[in-house]
């Protein structure tokens, strides 16, 4: 594991192989993946366990990323680390995901250095 923590992380994502990636990426750096298809799942996802980050698609179904971002801040507040993750990496979908209530955001395909950068600054 590359940093001090082991972090507990939910990757939501309404496309499994794009899941599946990045939960095997999670878990080569030595972290606690699980993963969902849907804002629905996620949400229920987080009564059931704690995470320490969620790593949310923005385009899905039903409830998109923006939406569950703001569903979850108002069950969990601050504490949970939120990472957009999307195909749109443009100034105004960053800026949509930051009013939403993400932390932080991460384009498709994540790079890995991207992502043990992001890992990193949750780690503390």
């Amino acid at each position: 594991m590359l940093g001090a923590k082991r972090l507990r992380i939910l990757v939501v994502d309404d496309d499994q192989d794009s899941r599946e990636m990045l939960v095997e990426m999670l878990s080569t750096l030595g972290h606690q993946a699980a993963q969902v298809g849907s804002g629905e799942l996620a949400l229920a996802a987080l009564e059931v366990g704690p995470y320490d980050a969620v790593l949310i698609d923005l385009g899905m179904p039903n409830v998109d990323g923006l939406q569950l971002a703001r569903s979850i801040r108002l069950t969990a507040g601050p504490d949970i680390y939120l990472i957009a993750w999307t195909g749109y990496d443009d100034e105004r979908s960053r800026e949509a995901a930051r009013a939403a209530g993400f932390n932080s955001y991460l384009p498709k395909p994540v790079e890995v250095a991207l992502l043990v950068a992001e890992l990193a600054r949750i780690e503390g």
